[in-house]
């Protein structure tokens, strides 16, 4: 599911081969198209002109929301493997697709040429990516327990948390100013990560790296039950530069 960049619309996709969007504020959802093979990723562009999807039938697909049809349909587009993440940029023009090739692609939204292939970025699926606020540095999490950072400018990998897991990496956030990775795992944990690069003008500093993890002494639970996102990002960067938090 992926929440709309002014928090009023929330589009989801499913094992059932639906694309749905629900108005947050009255809770009504709407099917707008169904794939034959489950929906696994799907993000809303900032401008709400379309919506994009990946599936387990292989295909992206691009629908444009203001005329209710289909505008692409990119079939095959990781070459005979699924499409399991998926994010757009912030300037609405490019898609990123993650699969279970280990590959990453970048496609035009506008005319769904592909423009750019990371053949091999991972060992394992790419189940999980985020962008920085800048949109420009690429952080991806795979089944092979790594997580890796890639500067969309220069098409370069720019860092590996080769063993971020014990297990394979499901999920991934940024903090906003860019500082923190926030990652999920199979291993029932949250780390927190030091941002390898600061950010700060569109150049390239070299952070340093935590290596040694620390175990969060307080209560996880307190933390748990905020309800804002953003509060619950602030309160556990409260601590230590990097966390382990396990998940028991």
């Amino acid at each position: 599911m992926s929440l709309g960049f002014d928090n009023t619309k929330l589009i989801t996709g499913g094992t059932d081969g639906q694309a749905k969007i629900l108005d947050v504020k009255d809770g009504k959802s709407t099917v707008i198209f169904k794939r034959i093979g489950a929906i696994s990723c799907i993000a809303l562009t900032s401008d709400y002109q379309y919506a994009v999807a990946g599936s387990y039938d292989k295909s992206i697909i691009i629908y444009n929301l203001q005329k209710q049809s289909i505008k692409h349909e990119i079939l095959d587009a990781h070459s005979g493997s699924s499409i399991l993440s998926l994010i757009l940029t912030p300037d609405n023009k490019t898609i990123i697709s993650g699969s279970t090739d280990g590959s990453i692609k970048i496609f035009s939204i506008h005319d769904k040429e592909e423009l750019y292939q990371f053949q091999n970025a991972h060992r394992g699926w790419v189940k999980c990516m985020t962008l920085c606020s800048n949109g420009r540095y690429l952080v991806t999490g795979s089944t092979d327990c790594s997580i890796k950072v890639i500067d969309l400018v220069t098409k370069q990998f720019v860092f590996s948390f080769m063993d971020a897991h014990s297990g394979p990496v499901n999920s991934l956030a940024i903090s906003s100013d860019s500082k923190q990775i926030i990652s999920g795992g199979d291993d029932n944990s949250i780390q927190i990560l030091n941002f390898p690069i600061k950010i700060s003008n569109e150049t390239l500093t070299p952070r340093s790296r935590v290596l040694s993890p620390y175990l969060l002494r307080s209560n996880p639970a307190n933390i748990l039950k905020i309800d804002d996102q953003e509060a619950f990002v602030q309160a556990l960067l409260n601590w230590q530069d990097l966390y382990y938090l396990p998940h028991n």
